[in-house]
């Protein structure tokens, strides 16, 4: 038997998941119901049912002090408060009051979490929602994410001042969303599936509470991830109020666009509190660890850290009352001894969204087990994806379930130092091995269940699908408490080891699916709104028998038949529908054949989308199109292309979280094979050189501002903060190159071809190239880095010629990368042409000029010169030139002169020029005998010097001789 909560059509519990948030954001339709935050003060005060509240916390899985009665919370009391929440919850009481009708002071103070329960259940009563619908959905995630505030408000009560009243705002702020009643139900979906995801990450810092007041550092973090919470329920609430306010139509707006800003703040927040538990565990020495390794296992770019995030929690949008009929089929694995469960079918046929909906099902229990998940999808349009991309998605979402966990986190840190080397095999395998010490964890009560969705997508094709496979067939079956569900359209390779259990997705488990999905498809379309129920009914089932299973078919076609805008011609279309079944590919040509692909903006926005290394936000496409390519200029007044851009080619193309996206791999597929034709779309080289130029036209109007190259990384919350401000920047730095490098600016040889335009447009500030530096090392494995740095460099210097700022800023780039891979020739071949070159394009002493020097000097202050090579006049130069730094800035008396004079002596010696060294020794002499006076017979032994260990020793009375004395 399921379990659910008594009376409430199974409320959604948690599981110790810690996600990352981020919202499937399709414009949101909001209408004004009668009443709107009326009438709340008349409230009839029932009895808590505390029995209710155990069972809860027992479906939950919750640990946290405060939310049990046999539960307590440690004491604090000798800690100082943090303070954070006074603020916001003055601000905040402020504007409930005075924005909310009849919510005073008396109500938000007597607001309760059995209050706000019994509203919920009220809910129910009067509206009876069934199971899988709209209404329902948003009611268990209220209240699932009201009972984490519960908790989290209980725990951090001692050491974080008003988070008891913080929590009661939350609440009230709910129900004032609620409030606007079934008739807005999906478009609240997506706010609480938002809170939902909120929840679960509070739900893993509750099962972490002990940790919570490790450190003062800890304290405070915890304090600010409650205001930002306050914040964000706070915000929400205050829009719908302030769009609904003396409105009667519907108001549509994009959530994420809204709002996503502060989701991901709270998201950074809780990646700083996961950080800050592993420091205390682990010690203090190892937060530059734990950072480096999780910006190795992450991706770089922060808005394709989110994407792929996306599909590893729960609580997407889908029709509803869908993928019901799988309960039983996953049960009955569960139960099993099987350890991987396959599901199969042809695309369209619904795989994904049951991956979805299993990860959502096990939130709360399943067959008297509660199961923890983890999870992959495997996405078409993002480059890169292959076994590698897999295990460190894995592994990303275990070190966060291991906190604490040394032997997991020693792995890592190993198979971190495997990967600077070039031996991808290895690091694949070590990558395997992390996940497999993860999942150690999962033992006596503790279930796990791993879903990768899209194996078929895997780069690489057959060959890395049958290595993850592999990998996870041996996980599950090494591992008792562990099984894994996969996706893919043809069956899994068989192995040896491990059991796995087939199954086929038909249109027989489909077809009430397929129905409701159809209808809903209709949604708003006259000519079938106005029918009778009966011919309606009668539409969907022709249309569902000719799909046989597919969704992505049946969709199509009712976006084929929403176009005919005559009763006539829909019945006329869909007569030649129902007769016989279509290819999807042809359904899609057929669309194409009537969509205006004249339009620049569908053009432009369509080859984009084939050839982008990951998905585009809306914000980004908007961006994108504000670029006037032929006046060299950004045009404000195109803010809103992308949206007629997506409203023509609605068909073809959704917008979920915020990101434009093709609406299935079978549609970007199909367009892709336009594009080949090159009719109706850019070639695809000409489509990436298009990107390419306006990326760089962002860069260069955006970044004009001059600045001296540097041989520091920039700092992570400088790159954050122009990340934020400019927000197409971030796929700039990253992709820019990858984009180039497939365009017709670039011979298959390797040789350029750059215009004019493209020479006018390129950013001549120091900023890319150090922006470049900074994340690319941060994030690229070090094989790779190096070759783009160079490819870089050769573009900067074929536009800007050598002499250029830019260009010594990615001169260092390269030396640096080649440094950290033990390249020692490549290395201080680059530092040298930095210095010198620097030497003439910045000022005489300049900081960077030292900094390229020292570097040079450094990395070659081991290697062994005999005689004359090119190498011994490069580090006599550079000498030479350091001591006429240090004699500038500091004296020629001072020791870091003399210490440099000596190691140019030893260079002398060592290619057997002795005469040239004696000279250097006469020098050093006469700095002595200005500092000790004349007749020394030896340097002070209280003298300071920072000799280097690998220079030989010299006889100074020799010398002291041969200097006359």
């Amino acid at each position: 038997m399921d379990t659910d909560l008594p009376g409430s059509n199974g409320t959604y519990a948690s599981q110790d998941t810690m996600s990352n948030l981020s919202m499937r954001g399709e414009s949101m339709e909001v209408k004004k119901p009668s009443g709107y935050a009326k009438g709340v003060t008349s409230k009839p005060r029932y009895q808590f049912d505390r029995t209710r509240e155990i069972f809860l916390n027992r479906c939950y899985r919750l640990t946290a002090p405060g939310t049990d009665s046999n539960s307590t919370v440690p004491s604090n009391s000798s800690e100082q408060q943090i303070t954070i929440l006074k603020e916001t919850v003055t601000v905040t009481s402020e504007k409930f009051i005075m924005d909310f009708d009849e919510v005073d002071e008396h109500y938000i103070h007597g607001m309760t979490i059995e209050q706000f329960f019994e509203y919920i259940e009220r809910q129910r009563l009067t509206h009876m929602p069934h199971r899988g619908s709209h209404w329902d959905r948003v009611l268990k995630w209220a209240e699932f994410f009201g009972l984490q505030i519960s908790g989290y408000a209980n725990t951090v009560e001692p050491f974080v001042a008003e988070s008891k009243l913080a929590a009661k705002l939350i609440w009230t702020a709910c129900r004032a969303l609620l409030e606007l009643g079934p008739d807005n139900a999906p478009a609240l979906e997506t706010t609480f599936a938002v809170f939902y995801k909120l929840g679960l990450s509070v739900a893993f810092l509750l099962r972490r509470h002990a940790l919570l007041t490790a450190s003062e550092h800890l304290r405070c973090e915890v304090g600010y991830s409650f205001n930002d919470l306050l914040i964000i329920v706070r915000d929400v609430s205050l829009y719908y109020r302030v769009k609904l306010l003396g409105r009667e139509q519907e108001v549509t707006f994009d959530f994420n666009s809204v709002f996503g800003s502060q989701i991901s703040r709270f998201n950074q927040r809780r990646v700083d509190i996961v950080n800050a538990m592993w420091e205390h565990v682990l010690g203090d020495e190892a937060s530059t660890q734990i950072q480096t390794v999780r910006n190795w296992i992450q991706p770089g770019d922060r808005t394709l850290r989110k994407l792929l995030i996306e599909n590893e929690t729960a609580a997407g949008r889908r029709d509803e009352f869908t993928c019901e009929w799988f309960q039983s089929h996953l049960l009955a694995f569960t139960r099993s001894q099987d350890d991987v469960l396959s599901l199969q079918g042809r695309g369209g046929c619904g795989k994904s969204v049951l991956a979805s909906w299993i990860v959502e099902r096990l939130q709360r229990p399943l067959g008297k087990k509660t199961y923890d998940t983890i999870s992959c999808t495997i996405e078409p349009d993002v480059a890169g994806d292959g076994s590698i991309a897999v295990a460190k998605r894995l592994v990303l979402q275990l070190l966060d379930k291991n906190v604490g966990n040394k032997d997991f986190f020693r792995s890592l840190v190993d198979t971190h130092k495997v990967s600077l080397s070039k031996d991808l095999d290895a690091v694949e395998k070590s990558l395997w091995k992390c996940v497999d010490i993860g999942l150690d964890r999962y033992r006596g009560t503790d279930y796990l269940m791993v879903i990768v969705d899209g194996l078929d997508d895997l780069e690489g094709g057959q060959q890395q699908m049958t290595r993850v496979a592999n990998h996870l067939l041996l996980l599950a079956s090494n591992h008792s408490n562990v099984q894994a569900v996969t996706c893919s359209r043809g069956s899994l390779p068989k192995s040896s080891q491990g059991k796995t259990r087939n199954f086929a997705i038909t249109s027989d488990h489909t077809h009430e699916d397929l129905r409701l999905v159809i209808d809903n498809a209709f949604s708003g379309y006259k000519h079938f709104d106005n029918q009778s129920e009966h011919v309606r009914e009668k539409i969907v089932e022709q249309l569902r028998h000719v799909a046989e299973g597919n969704f992505l078919e049946a969709i199509l076609t009712v976006s084929i038949l929403k176009r005919e805008t005559t009763l006539d011609g829909f019945n006329k279309v869909l007569k030649a529908a129902s007769e016989s079944s279509i290819d999807v590919d042809e359904l899609i040509a057929r669309l194409t054949t009537t969509t205006d692909l004249t339009k620049t903006t569908t053009q432009l926005l369509l080859s984009w989308m084939t050839v982008t290394a990951r998905p585009l936000t809306l914000t980004e496409v908007n961006l994108l199109f504000q670029i006037d390519l032929a006046k060299k200029t950004s045009v404000e007044h195109n803010g809103h292309a992308a949206d007629d851009a997506l409203a023509v080619l609605k068909p073809f193309i959704s917008l979920e979280g915020g990101f434009v996206r093709f609406r299935h791999s079978i549609v970007r597929q199909h367009m892709l094979n336009v594009q080949k034709d090159g009719k109706k779309l850019k070639s695809r080289r000409d489509a990436q050189a298009d990107l390419t130029m306006r990326l760089l036209a962002y860069c260069h109007f955006n970044l004009a501002k001059s600045h001296d190259p540097t041989s520091e990384m920039m700092k992570g919350s400088e790159v954050d903060d122009l990340f934020t401000r400019y927000v197409l920047l971030e796929y700039a730095t990253f992709y820019w190159l990858h984009h180039f490098r497939s365009s017709s600016f670039i011979h298959d040889d390797g040789t350029f071809r750059l215009t004019s335009d493209f020479k006018a447009i390129f950013p001549g500030t120091t900023r890319l190239p150090l922006l470049e530096w900074t994340c690319w090392e941060r994030t690229t494995s070090s094989s790779d880095v190096v070759h783009l740095y160079e490819l870089a460099l050769r573009v900067r210097q074929e536009v800007h010629t050598q002499n250029h700022r830019s260009v010594l800023q990615g001169l260092l780039a390269c030396g640096n990368a080649y440094k950290a891979q033990n390249q020692v020739t490549e290395a201080y071949a680059y530092f040298y042409r930095a210095s010198k070159i620097s030497q003439h394009v910045l000022r005489k002493y300049h900081v960077f000029t030292l900094a390229c020097t020292t570097s040079f000097l450094t990395i070659t202050e081991g290697l062994s010169i005999t005689s004359r090579t090119e190498l011994a006049t490069w580090k006599e130069e550079l000498l030479i030139y350091i001591i006429d730094t240090y004699k500038h800035q500091h004296g020629k008396t001072h020791d870091l002169v003399i210490q440099y004079y000596k190691i140019l002596a030893q260079l002398y010696i060592d290619i057997h020029e002795e005469h040239n060294a004696e000279r250097i020794w006469r020098e050093v002499r006469e700095i002595m005998i200005i500092r000790f006076g004349r007749g020394s017979k030896v340097w002070p032994s209280n003298t300071s010097f920072m000799w280097s260990s690998s220079i030989l020793q010299l006889n100074w009375t020799t010398v002291q001789l041969r200097a006359g004395g």
